[in-house]
């Protein structure tokens, strides 16, 4: 059951980093430079929320590389590094 836990963590953890990248890249920067006045603007902006999303996307590896050595704990040196593994 730990274990399980943990794999779920780690994926769920994973794509929140996944999907926050994602949407920062397809979504917040093409808004901003569409919708702001001027490119300054726009990138003043976009520079402030890469600096927020950082901090966020660092407290994420470091959960999940405290996740990942919790699994290796529980399934000791022969586990598989591979997250979807069934």
């Amino acid at each position: 059951m730990v274990t399980t836990l943990l794999r779920f963590l780690e994926l769920l953890l994973i794509s929140v980093w996944v999907g926050g990248i994602t949407v920062l890249s397809s979504l917040v920067a093409p808004t901003l430079f569409s919708k702001l006045p001027t490119r300054a603007q726009a990138g003043e902006m976009f520079g402030y929320i890469l600096t927020r999303f950082y901090v966020l996307e660092i407290a994420l590896g470091l959960i999940l590389i405290s996740v990942g050595l919790l699994r290796w704990k529980y399934y000791g040196a022969s586990m598989s590094f591979t997250v979807l593994r069934t």
